[in-house]
């Protein structure tokens, strides 16, 4: 699932950098966490946060409804 949303993300940006994700589990729970720079951060979130909601929703068909996740966008310090 990680791979997909790199590819999205990539997609969303134009680059592969500018962003890294963290992903980490917490009882059962995926957490993924997309550090971006300044710069790039509306491009993910996109206009009324459709694109981060867009990509939110493939991964949940891409889980099938069987992996909860949470999906966090942080500005890169």
């Amino acid at each position: 699932m990680k791979d997909l949303l790199d590819f999205l993300l990539n997609l969303a940006t134009g680059t592969k950098e500018g962003y890294e994700i963290v992903e980490s589990n917490d009882n059962g729970n995926l957490i993924y966490i997309i550090k971006a720079d300044k710069s790039i951060i509306g491009q993910i979130i996109g206009k009324s946060g459709r694109t981060i909601k867009a990509i939110k929703n493939l991964l949940m068909v891409k889980s099938k409804g069987q992996d909860s996740f949470m999906l966090n966008v942080e500005e890169r310090e």
